[in-house]
């Protein structure tokens, strides 16, 4: 464990812890507004209340984010300064309190109308920092964790669902002030990590001229969107599947809307805690993990009708673990695209966001037409089979590794094509780890792929011996298997290694 662990030492730093709790308030934020019971849990029906309330939100939202998606080419320094994330902040939490008194004016006879412009008026900037703040804090993500951004994410959202789940427990008035704390301090966090970058003139930038660590000052790039079509189409069938899914196993549910958003909370900390370990410690492919999160998908979707009454809210669980698997994916192959395809970090995070808050979007809405009434409704067998098809049109596109169009192997030959040289790579790592001659030759081979045979045969050596330096190379780099080298040599970034 403690070789497994020591895989973690590169991500630790002030940046990486930084840049976590940092983007731990915005997850932390939108879970207390929107998707949980702590600010407007004691306001009437509060899942109905809540639903309303993010559907307009999410309409501003998409608004902003393709705004800034368009503009970001043309004017970067729009989504990385702190004049506008210090706005975003000062919006978010007047939002937060208009919105908290806006709902409790609305209960009012007298005040009904105070309380509906205090709350529309609410809504819309919530709606605004909805859309914005995740662009600011990609680009930080890129700028200064360059190499970590996935695992940041991962942690987090850890982070953010246990304060979630702790401001829950408290008096209303406590879970405001905690919503209120949220925002100022993420934006401490922002400027700490632009003092680190001011204090370390080599770092990537955040300095607003700098766009070399963005990639290219074109918003997309044709290699991008043609490349990148195919998994846009997963995220919308996956979200609009989430969207339709979500509102179902919600009607289903015989649990309060607190009680379930909690198990839905606790579920969402734990698979992104899941992700955390399984990559950051054991090194396993993330693609693993987000073809997991497409068949919790599938699975609640097909245990909903028959486990709603045994086990409540279960499906709703199930479908929160699968589509937090994929919003993870998002940011994992926005990131690559980022570093690969050198596109603007804002204008394609921007795009998938945009992407997947319109699939959801159509989804709530889709979702009576679609499965009318519930299961006994005459409509229910054709829309949920609907529904069962666009998940596997997007497992199919999802797990299309070998074909020459799918989104991994796109990436993969752009990183051939930007003309990485494998020994530059391979004498970092030996460097690095302290690898003798005849250690880095059979891992090279290793992670070309070859057998102990064939390595014996290459290098004039036993076989034996082809074991015996493969387990001190395994030893030294902390792995446990071939395949786990392999993942260890792809994901490999010099700039996060530790220095002998």
């Amino acid at each position: 464990m403690g070789e497994r662990l020591r895989r973690l030492r590169p991500y630790l730093g002030m940046p990486t812890l930084f840049a976590a709790l940092g983007f731990a308030t915005y997850w932390a934020w939108i879970d207390s507004v929107f998707f949980s019971g702590v600010l407007f849990g004691s306001f009437g029906d509060a899942a109905t209340f809540s639903q309303r309330l993010h559907i307009v939100a999410q309409v501003v939202a998409i608004a902003l984010t393709l705004g800034a998606a368009a503009l970001a080419g043309r004017s970067p320094q729009l989504i990385s300064g702190m004049r506008g994330m210090s706005i975003l902040a000062v919006l978010g939490t007047a939002g937060t309190v208009g919105g908290y008194f806006g709902a409790a004016f609305v209960g009012s006879p007298s005040e009904s109308s105070v309380g509906l412009v205090l709350l529309g008026a609410s809504v819309v900037a919530m709606g605004a920092v909805m859309g914005l703040l995740p662009l600011f804090w990609g680009r930080v993500l890129v700028d200064r964790v360059r190499g970590r951004e996935t695992l940041v994410v991962c942690a987090s959202l850890v982070a953010a669902c246990a304060e979630t789940m702790l401001a829950s427990l408290v008096e209303p008035l406590g879970r405001l002030l905690a919503a209120c704390f949220l925002l100022p301090f993420g934006l401490l966090c922002f400027a700490a990590l632009r003092q680190g970058h001011q204090a370390d003139p080599a770092a990537a930038g955040l300095d607003d001229s700098d766009e070399g660590a963005c990639g290219g000052s074109a918003p997309l790039g044709t290699q991008a969107a043609a490349s990148s079509w195919r998994f846009m189409l997963m995220l919308f069938v996956t979200s609009f599947a989430f969207g339709v899914l979500q509102t179902e196993s919600r009607g289903l549910a015989a649990l309060d809307f607190s009680t379930l958003s909690i198990a839905q909370l606790a579920a969402r900390g734990a698979v992104a805690l899941a992700v955390f370990g399984a990559v950051g410690v054991f090194g396993c492919p993330y693609k693993t993990v987000y073809r997991s999160g497409l068949l919790l998908m599938i699975a609640s979707f097909m245990a909903s009708p028959f486990l709603s009454e045994p086990f409540p809210g279960l499906g709703s669980v199930l479908v929160s673990l699968g589509y937090t698997c994929i919003d993870l994916m998002m940011w994992t192959y926005a990131f690559d695209c980022v570093r690969v395809l050198k596109v603007n970090p804002v204008s394609f995070v921007g795009v998938l966001r945009a992407i997947m808050m319109v699939g959801v979007l159509a989804g709530l809405f889709a979702s009576p037409w679609l499965l009318g009434e519930g299961p006994g409704s005459h409509r229910y067998g054709i829309g949920a089979t609907a529904v069962a098809y666009l998940l596997v049109i997007g497992a199919i596109v999802l797990m299309d590794e070998k074909g020459s169009q799918g989104f991994w192997s796109v990436l993969n030959r752009a990183r051939a094509e930007a003309g990485e040289d494998p020994s530059r790579r391979l004498r970092a790592i030996s460097d690095a780890f302290g690898l003798t001659k005849r250690e880095s030759e059979i891992m090279g081979l290793l992670v070309s792929g070859r057998s102990a045979p064939y390595i014996a045969e290459e290098l004039f050596i036993a076989v034996s011996t082809v074991k015996y330096h493969s387990s001190r190379v395994f030893a030294k780099l902390g792995v446990h298997s071939k395949q786990e080298l392999i993942s260890f040599y792809e994901g490999w970034d010099e700039r996060t290694a530790p220095k002998r």
